[in-house]
């Protein structure tokens, strides 16, 4: 009978066992989905928080966030390899808005944002909304020679986009 007993007792233990591996491993599996979820949903909240709405680029909160852009600048002064930025200024900018109304101005943003981001190639440039009517183009290992031939590039666009401004 002792032997019966422990059979029993084994069998009850075993099933328990395997029952509550089969909770933990639903419990487990769900708590992954959750936490991809989750992940998924921090890095969509992410790109949401560090692009500007208007413009389709990196806002100021990126630029100031910019991973690469801090790891070029420990780069620079270690290889001596170039960093080119360029902080770009939509001129008479105000009188536009005035004269057109916020609509245009905000198309008229969005045109130069345009511009901008087909001028940068690498993945690793960046180009963000300062405020306003103010950009910056990050360009990591792009020397002055070469950020200078952009710059006359994205002028040269900007021009052939003929955006009318009367005032």
């Amino acid at each position: 009978h002792a032997e019966i007993r422990f059979l029993i007792l084994w069998t009850i233990f075993t099933a328990i066992l395997l029952y509550g591996r089969r909770i933990l491993q639903r419990w487990y599996d769900e708590a992954w989905d959750t936490h991809q979820e989750n992940m998924q949903l921090i890095q969509r909240l992410e790109s949401i928080a560090n692009r500007d709405a208007l413009t389709g680029t990196a806002n100021r909160r990126a630029l100031n966030a910019f991973r690469a852009l801090n790891a070029y600048l420990a780069e620079i002064w270690q290889q001596n390899t170039p960093l080119s930025l360029m902080m770009i200024d939509v001129d008479y900018f105000k009188r536009y808005n005035d004269r057109y109304g916020h609509q245009a101005g905000d198309e008229c943003l969005s045109s130069v944002a345009q511009v901008l981001k087909m001028a940068v190639r690498a993945e690793d440039d960046l180009v963000a909304r300062y405020g306003g009517e103010k950009f910056v183009v990050a360009l990591p290992r792009v020397p002055l020679v070469h950020a200078t031939a952009i710059a006359e590039r994205i002028q040269q666009k900007i021009s052939e986009a003929a955006i009318p401004h009367e005032a």
